[in-house]
């Protein structure tokens, strides 16, 4: 009797645990970018079990500035923002600034530091909720279409005239836009070595590209997301 109990829990055991749900702890990776005006956005998503883990962007605005940001999640909130670049002050100069948020889980901001060219400011509600939207926008404009793997996504590589080859590595024999590019453009990318940023999806050897981000020379490096909090 006694050993038959024992093999019964055992069974039990072991159904029990083959009926449990599988927790899915697959870390998935996504980016996207922008170009408004003279102002281009890199940016850079990672969620593990489909919750937020962690973001990063990279913004260049001309004459006007350029910053990186870190963001991270805990338990799928939003517990901290940094920032790090240069803006305009009052005399239209370039000068550095910081930012640095905390929140608890219910989205309240407890700690926050703004520096500007050495001076430290406080940070209104109304930006510390603008920020907030920032990162829900990365989301958003990184995720795109979902899992579709046509999807538009940032990609980034250099272009010979004849092939593209990625920042990962790979090659790619055909370039497609589907933008109009203007005439310079198109002399460009057909005469000169190239670093390339687009909007965009891979489709057998071919980049297709949804939106042209950055044409430049070829020395331009290949940019990556940071980990502000480690620099």
């Amino acid at each position: 009797m006694k050993h038959l109990l024992f093999f019964l829990t055992i069974f039990c055991l072991l159904t029990a645990c083959s009926s449990s749900p599988i927790l899915d702890t697959t870390i998935k990776h996504y980016s996207g970018g922008q170009r408004a005006g003279n102002s281009v956005s890199f940016f850079w998503y990672t969620e593990k079990s489909d919750l937020p883990e962690t973001a990063s962007d990279a913004v260049f605005s001309g004459n006007d500035g350029e910053y990186r940001t870190s963001y991270y999640w805990s338990q799928g909130k939003l517990q901290e923002i940094v920032r790090k670049g240069e803006k305009l002050n009052q005399q239209g100069q370039l000068v550095p600034f910081s930012l640095q948020l905390r929140f608890t889980q219910t989205g309240e901001a407890v700690y926050q530091l703004y520096r500007i060219d050495g001076s430290v400011l406080p940070v209104h509600e109304e930006q510390i909720h603008h920020y907030q939207e920032q990162a829900a926008d990365i989301i958003k404009i990184t995720k795109g279409r979902g899992a579709s793997i046509h999807r538009p996504r940032l990609i980034q590589g250099y272009w010979d005239g004849e092939t593209f080859e990625s920042c990962n590595g790979k090659e790619y024999s055909s370039i497609e836009f589907n933008q109009t590019l203007p005439s310079f453009v198109v002399n460009r990318l057909s005469s000169l070595n190239n670093y390339l940023a687009v909007s965009g999806s891979i489709k057998g050897s071919t980049l297709q590209v949804d939106k042209l981000l950055v044409l430049t020379d070829d020395d331009h490096d290949c940019m990556k997301p940071v980990d502000l909090r480690k620099e």
